[in-house]
């Protein structure tokens, strides 16, 4: 019954969003829109395309929980709109429709629902630089849900034009896992990336940090960054797996919201969630180990730290790929040696040199500092249209 309910206010959602776009007008010649869910995502590409003086107009459309993330654009003039609030389908729709140029940072169900012209073209920008687990149709959920989503979901890969990546290796993720063909791959580089080549940037993230963390000077400095988890883990659960390592090491950690609610003080007495005010992308500069699994972020402290270590600590390997998955043969091409208890994470700390970052060059022959320009000369030659 919830199903069938579910998927009746989807399908009412969807003729909304189709309704208030039925009557736009034809394309704006040099509008470009940025759909936005994820924070500190392509600040640089965002306010060089608003920079841009091809450019007419630049509007975000941003998910609600980015209402403090979008403060900084709106100070630039750039208008922001919330997905779903009134401003949304009164104006924010026909300005989509009616947009020259859309970038997207994630899947967003809307844009399937769209009768957009030819002249309009859509790039997906992901929100990583590689891929460990699995999404789209790799995904093992996505063959369980109801076939109108499944149609729903293909609609908006295939509305897709473009898939921004910085490697074969992205390419081919995407092209399995949406079932889109190569000609959509645009190897430019991902803009996200641009960041860890920037000498000044990381001179001043790392000097940020000395100041933000006096205290931790002449040790060592361990981020645990454990990735997001639809299953709920008790707190005796991960009393059991949470590193506490000697004195010699700083652990920083890194949780998504609904992980620090299954946390207790306990758990966490040797690990310091509070970052000060630094970004991850910031910290990744200043970090000796990563500790993580499944998640993206060991493609981008390959390059804040080349010398740096991560170690792939997957206590629930077996049962995370059969509900979520992970990309084919991960660890063995990549000749990575993932730990899946306590005790061998913590003896992995005598033996650093196995877990020394490198192994994952191949997913960024295309990042190279760049990415950003040559995504916007991109742009701008379909502006020119």
């Amino acid at each position: 019954m919830n199903d069938k309910f579910n998927q009746c206010l989807k399908d009412i959602y969807m003729k909304v969003v189709s309704f208030f776009t039925m009557f736009s007008k034809k394309n704006s010649s040099h509008h470009v829109m940025y759909l936005l869910s994820f924070p500190e995502n392509n600040d640089q590409l965002i306010q060089m395309l608003d920079q841009d003086p091809l450019i007419d107009k630049l509007t975000i459309l941003y998910q609600k929980q980015l209402v403090d993330e979008v403060k900084k654009y709106q100070s630039l003039g750039i208008e922001c709109i919330q997905i779903n609030s009134l401003g949304f389908f009164i104006k924010g729709l026909p300005m989509l429709k009616q947009a020259k140029v859309i970038i997207m940072d994630n899947y967003f169900a809307f844009i399937g629902a769209i009768n957009f012209s030819k002249e309009t073209t859509i790039y997906q920008i992901w929100h990583a630089a590689g891929a460990i687990k699995c999404f789209g149709w790799e995904d093992p959920k996505t063959t369980l849900r109801s076939h109108q989503d499944q149609e729903r979901f293909q609609k908006v890969y295939n509305s897709t034009h473009y898939y921004v990546v910085g490697s074969e290796e992205m390419a081919n993720v995407f092209e399995k896992s949406y079932l889109q063909p190569t000609k959509k791959m645009l190897l430019t580089g991902v803009p996200r990336t641009d960041f860890f080549f920037n000498q000044e940037a990381k001179i001043i993230a790392e000097n940020k940090f000395k100041q933000m963390f006096p205290e931790v000077k002449d040790k060592k400095i361990v981020l645990y960054a454990p990735t997001y988890r639809e299953v709920t883990m008790s707190t005796e659960n991960w009393q059991k797996v949470v590193p506490s390592l000697s004195d010699d090491y700083v652990v920083l950690g890194k949780f998504h919201p609904h992980t620090l609610e299954q946390l207790s003080v306990d758990v966490l007495k040797h690990i310091q969630i509070d970052l000060r005010g630094l970004t991850l992308k910031e910290l990744l500069f200043s970090v000796d180990v990563l500790i993580t699994d499944y998640s993206s972020i060991p493609f981008e402290y390959e390059l804040a730290k080349p010398d740096g270590h991560t170690i792939y600590y997957t206590f629930d390997l077996e049962s995370y790929c059969q509900t979520v998955g992970i990309q084919p043969d991960f660890y063995q091409r990549h000749h990575v040696h993932p730990v899946e208890t306590k005790e061998i994470l913590e003896q992995a700390f005598d033996q650093l040199e196995l877990y020394k970052n490198g192994s994952l060059s191949e997913w960024h022959t295309a990042n190279d500092g760049r990415a950003t320009i040559r995504l916007i000369a991109h742009i701008k030659q379909e502006l020119k249209k």
